[in-house]
């Protein structure tokens, strides 16, 4: 295994202030709306070939919210959208690192949570936020390409079923409460 800075296996982009861009830039703008949404996407997701504008995502491009971080690979529901500056978009060397593995990373490792308390020591808030800098020297500790990609899968399917698993209990609520409901009229 070796570690690499995140600029050395992808590349970074960051986005512009709302007030900068066109009505039409304004609606189709990526938010925390589409990172949800990327994140419970079931379908397939094709890391386009396409070479986008660094202001624009690309289906299997990574979006990090840079405000209490999260990230996402993007999915067709929300490609194309615009970048602004709550998030950062990351287009990974696909040679070097596996997209999903790079959402586990960020997401989940620990390594990731202990850099960042630490980039975030001697701040007065308590709302962590990603610098550019801080974000391009981000360290990731990369196996072999195909580890990765094994272990971004088993990630993917976790999300599939984490979703899915919501889902059912939000219906299941949904049930129980129509039958406490039901049953208090009946009185």
């Amino acid at each position: 295994m070796e570690t690499k800075e995140l600029k050395e296996i992808a590349e970074i982009s960051f986005g512009k202030n709302s007030s900068r861009m066109t009505k039409e830039e304004q609606g189709n703008i990526y938010n925390v709306d589409s990172l949800r949404q990327d994140l419970n996407y079931l379908g397939e997701i094709k890391p386009s070939k396409q070479i986008g504008t660094p202001a624009t995502f690309n289906e299997g491009d990574l979006a990090l919210r840079l405000i209490n971080p999260q990230a996402a690979v993007v999915s067709p529901a929300t490609a194309g959208s615009i970048l602004s500056l709550n998030f950062a978009k990351i287009v990974p060397n696909r040679t070097k690192v596996d997209e999903w593995y790079l959402c586990y990373y960020l997401n989940e490792a620990e390594d990731i949570q202990k850099q960042i308390e630490l980039s975030a020591q001697g701040q007065v808030s308590t709302i962590k936020r990603l610098g550019a800098k801080f974000l391009r020297e981000l360290k990731i500790v990369l196996p072999d390409l195909e580890k990765q990609k094994e272990l971004g899968q088993i990630y993917r399917n976790w999300l599939i079923y984490r979703h899915q698993t919501e889902e059912a209990l939000v219906q299941q609520e949904q049930l129980v409460f129509n039958a406490i409901a039901k049953e208090c009229t009946n009185d």
